[in-house]
């Protein structure tokens, strides 16, 4: 019987040499042994066989805790015949069971010897009043489960049966709904309760909730009209639930979770729900839906923004090539005018108006002024033509910006900011239906103008050039760029969005100093709680003698790797490895189907069970297995639900309502991360360790196209062309995917490489995390640092990244070697600012914010303020270290190549099973592209574990067998292979073939033959 099982009754087909048994000896030890020991050992005790056997049935073990099982001698007779004959075959079966005297005293004995006490109605409400402070952290049953046992652990208590716990945990669920229920009843307005109520009711046999969730494909005019629709009817909901949320005390987490049965559930099943319930999954959802909506309108804003000064600035570029291209003859036609001073044909006493007559038939009149300025060299000014180009478009500025900015809650980080002011006067005039024009132009506040947006804002007065007039036109979009370029630099905010809000706001609350010391402490990281002095110090004793010694052993000659070029520059070539996916070695092993090892898989790591009914106490029954497996598969190879009932031997109406009640982001995430810890567990993957036996995991983003439009697909034309597409994100850790998260094709990868390491659930730890140049900003060397890992991109234009390296005290000493730092390290900034960088890391490790977030706005290069200096600063130190180590060390940048590649290895193998279904990700919406993601992980890791698991069982007879070359050669083969697997063809899940047998499939292995 596996671990982690809970143990009911043996029986013949749950025996296992994994599972170990513990048994009381005479001199009072509890030793424990397996099934296959005892066979072994002859035990003596001082019980007679029947107590022997009732100790056996009746204490099982989850984790090696205590539990005692009562059973009735009948129903256990199998067992006890089979125990008999296999360990004790020479004593008789007893006919009746021990008694309670002996039990209580077996009982007291091993309880006694463990340290443990009995499960009493004192420890019940115990667990039952931890249950009910859990459920307001996290709404999930597993989560409670998992902490109970841990509490029990702690207290020394045996297990209670499985119904108790079930009972505890469900009635604290009963009770948080009540209480939930409550403190909104006391709180809702009539109208924000009807509001609720309407979002459930149909109209027109269109439901309003239903409306509400649909996400914008895109930036279009409809689309956002719709987004402004559903911003504009559900602010009222929204300000509700900011206010009302907090009262609740419940964690972001929770708000997330109530927020996504929305999301699952459809309409019908909602209204199903006690409207209790309803309305507290509506709650949530509608504070995050008008936050996510919200910031679909700013990023529009910005879309739009910067596409119109993108066009502006081809536009002027136009112009002032035809202009240019229009005055090549300016030379000619100045001689031509020069001529009119000796034409003899002209006579002396000729009216001068003759003579100008004459040069404007040579040269127009209008065009004069630009001769004169061509003539005096005059430098064109390409801006001021692509500022004319507003008025132009003035039209799709007022029809796709302007609703936008009165839609949008912009505001100053500081009170009566000028450009908020402009904004509002804005604002006011549209909503009067005035026309700017019509405004006195001494109302037009203009403080916020830039000095050098001033010559380009203002008109001249065709009659009098002398008076200057705002073009409303060019006023108007100077407020939105203006407002755009202060959204990027954190200046402008907006409070009610999720991505653009008040940096402050990201960060974890701290109101005083002892609450910051407490933080700190519970923390207990040491890169938070080391004193910066004494970091910088070792720092200083690290980096300054490292550079010392690159440099001489670059001058010496010792570092071989370095290859000079003519024109001065140098740079270390990269020699590129064989590719090992598909090795040929895979070839022996006979084609099975994907359903085989799914079976396979889950027999042996039961990621099955991960996949409950969204919940679970309104469940009428299991989920198919078969049925879920055909949903994993749909969306990993993009044939869909449909379709693979069409090729399958399932039924679409079954599908659909697995896909429905089961597949959840969450779910998934789960069974992956079970799936990636039982591939660690496999005696192959330490094997893969590099350097000094080190782990080496790798971020890398793969571009896929969508086949849907949605608003977190772009366009990329280097990689989709005219289609849209997303990007793949992983983390790869010894061929396993770690983790995985859907990017829109805009988004840089480095923002999200933080969040990926410090959020993957599995309990593999990488002790280098690799990258290509798409994974560095200035903040990610220091905050690899702040979890225990060191970042370790591979660095591309090798010379020029060498000029950026920083030290300590003066760069001076480091005069004529070939790497000279470019500035010194401001450790006294540094110093100053520790408490607010101290206060950015423990808020990134307290997970209570969008780390991406924060980090895009610590990387962001128009976001300019003292602590931001400070945490760049930091970071140099790091990112110095390891360009050194990189240029140092062949073994590590060896390491680093080889991680990205299998990163690279998991790609393809993705995109051979995505490519079965056309290669285009399925999903109209922003979950459901994250949900075909998490299937296509899963099913990889599938694969994974199954070629790791033969590769494992070769390993051990091979071991045994004493092949140090095939050793070796299995230890540099890769397990992302399919050729052996049929990803495709007709799916039959119902009618599968016999299950997968390693040793049969290996036992003719031709070892000799392949390795040749």
């Amino acid at each position: 019987m596996e671990k982690n099982k809970r143990l009911k009754i043996l029986s013949k087909s749950e025996i296992s040499d994994v599972y170990r048994l513990p048994i009381l000896t005479p001199d009072q030890r509890v030793l424990y042994f397996t099934l296959d020991d005892l066979e072994r050992q002859e035990m003596q005790s001082r019980y007679r066989i029947g107590s022997r056997i009732d100790f056996i049935l009746q204490l099982g073990y989850f984790k090696y805790r205590p539990i005692f099982f009562k059973f009735n001698i009948k129903d256990a007779a199998e067992d006890i015949h089979f125990i008999t004959n296999k360990y004790f075959p020479k004593a008789t079966i007893p006919k009746v069971r021990v008694s309670p005297k002996t039990q209580w005293k077996n009982q007291s004995d091993i309880l006694k010897l463990l340290k443990f006490k009995m499960f009493d109605q004192t420890t019940q409400q115990m667990l039952a009043d931890v249950a009910q402070k859990m459920i307001a952290v996290y709404s999930n049953a597993r989560y409670i489960f998992d902490g109970l046992l841990q509490l029990l652990d702690t207290h020394k208590r045996t297990l209670p049966g499985y119904t108790t716990l079930q009972k505890i945990i469900g009635k604290a669920f009963l009770m948080e709904e009540k209480r939930l229920a409550q403190i909104i009843e006391d709180d809702i307005p009539q109208d924000v309760d009807k509001a609720f109520r309407q979002l459930l009711e149909s109209e027109e046999s269109i439901y309003g909730i239903t409306i509400f969730k649909t996400d914008a494909k895109g930036f279009k005019n409809a689309d956002i009209k719709a987004e402004i629709d559903k911003k504009t009817s559900s602010e009222s909901l929204y300000n509700f639930a900011a206010k009302t949320l907090p009262k609740l005390k419940i964690s972001r987490d929770n708000i997330l979770y109530y927020a996504s049965l929305v999301d699952y559930y459809s309409v019908d099943k909602l209204r199903e729900l006690s409207y209790d319930n309803a309305r507290l999954y509506l709650l949530c959802y509608s504070f995050y839906r008008f936050q996510k909506t919200t910031d679909n309108l700013v990023n529009a804003f910005v879309y739009y923004v910067n596409s119109y000064q993108k066009k502006a600035k081809e536009v002027g570029k136009q112009e002032v090539y035809e202009y240019k291209s229009s005055r090549s003859d300016y030379f000619e036609q100045t001689l031509e005018l020069l001529e009119l001073f000796v034409d003899k044909s002209i006579k002396g006493m000729t009216l001068f108006e003759k003579v100008r007559e004459k040069a404007f038939g040579i040269v127009k009149e209008e065009e004069f002024p630009a001769l004169k300025q061509g003539l005096k060299g005059h430098v064109i000014d390409e801006r001021k033509f692509a500022w004319e180009h507003y008025p132009k478009i003035a039209g799709l500025i007022t029809r796709n910006l302007r609703p936008l900015a009165r839609t949008i809650n912009f505001e100053g980080d500081k009170p009566n900011d000028d450009l908020i002011i402009a904004l509002e006067f804005l604002k006011k005039t549209f909503d009067t239906k005035k026309s700017l024009k019509k405004i006195n132009q001494d109302n037009f506040p203009t403080a916020f103008i830039p000095s050098n947006r001033q010559s380009y804002l203002y008109d001249s007065d065709a009659k009098d050039p002398s008076i200057k007039t705002i073009n409303v036109h060019k006023y108007e979009f100077l407020v939105y760029e203006q407002l755009e370029a202060e959204l990027s630099s954190g200046r402008i905010v907006v409070n009610n969005s999720t991505s653009f809000k008040s940096f402050s706001r990201d960060l974890t609350l701290i109101k005083t100093e002892e609450q910051r010391k407490n933080l700190l402490s519970n923390l207990n990281n040491p890169l938070l709680n080391t004193p910066i002095k004494t970091q910088l110090k070792e720092y200083k004793d690290r980096l300054n003698p490292l550079l010392s010694e690159v440099n001489a052993e670059i001058a010496s000659g010792e570092n071989k790797a370095i290859k000079f070029k003519k024109n001065g520059t140098w740079s270390i070539p990269y020699s590129g490895q064989k590719n090992e996916i598909n090795n040929p070695f895979y070839g022996q092993f006979s084609q099975t189907s994907l359903i085989n090892v799914l079976h396979f898989v889950n027999k042996h790591c039961n990621f099955i069970n991960f996949f409950p009914h969204i919940r679970p106490r309104y469940a009428k029954g299991e989920a198919d297995e078969d049925g879920l497996y055909a949903c994993l598969i749909a969306f990993a190879t993009n044939h869909g639900i449909f379709k693979i009932s069409q090729i399958s031997d399932l039924n679409y109406n079954v599908l659909h309502s697995i896909f429905k009640n089961n597949i959840r982001l969450e779910n998934l995430k789960n069974a992956a991360d079970i799936l990636s810890d039982k591939i660690a567990e496999l005696p192959m993957f330490n094997r893969w360790n590099l350097m000094d036996n080190l782990l080496f995991a790798s971020l890398d983003g793969k571009k896929r196209q969508t086949k849907r439009q949605n608003i977190i697909s772009r366009f990329s034309p280097k990689y989709f062309g005219r289609k849209r597409g997303v990007v793949c994100y992983s983390m790869i850790a010894n061929n396993v995917c770690v983790n995985a998260k859907i990017l829109g094709a805009n988004e840089h990868e480095s923002h999200y490489s933080f969040d990926m390491v410090h959020n993957q659930n599995t309990n593999i730890t990488a002790d280098y995390i690799c990258g290509d140049d798409h994974s560095i900003n200035s903040v990610n060397f220091v905050l690899f640092r702040l979890i225990s890992s060191k970042f370790a991109p591979h660095l591309k234009s090798l010379y020029k990244k060498a000029q950026k390296l920083f030290c300590f005290g003066s760069p001076e000493k480091y005069q004529g070697n070939l790497l000279i730092p470019e500035g010194t390290i401001n450790s006294k900034l540094i110093e100053e600012e520790w408490e607010n960088i101290q206060h950015i890391f423990a808020s990134l490790l307290m997970k209570e914010t969008t780390q991406s977030i924060v980090v895009k706005k610590l990387s962001s290069y128009k976001r300019r303020n003292k602590t931001q200096a400070a945490l760049w600063e930091f970071d140099k130190i790091f990112r110095s270290l390891h360009i050194l180590h990189f240029i140092q060390d062949p073994v590590f940048r060896q390491c680093i190549r080889i991680s990205l590649n299998r990163g690279e290895g998991i790609h393809q193998l993705t995109g051979a099973l995505g490519d079965i279904g056309g290669g285009k990700f399925k999903g109209s919406t922003e979950l459901e592209l994250q949900i075909a993601n998490e299937c296509l992980r899963l099913v990889t890791n599938c694969i994974i574990y199954y070629n790791t698991a033969i590769l494992s069982k070769i390993y051990e007879t091979q071991e045994k067998a004493g092949n140090t070359q095939a050793l070796e050669f299995l230890t540099r083969l890769s397990p992302i292979a399919w050729c052996h697997i049929n990803l495709g063809g007709n799916y039959e899940f119902i009618n599968q073939e016999n299950p997968l047998n390693i040793d049969e499939m290996i036992a003719n292995l031709d070892f000799d033959v392949v390795m040749k």
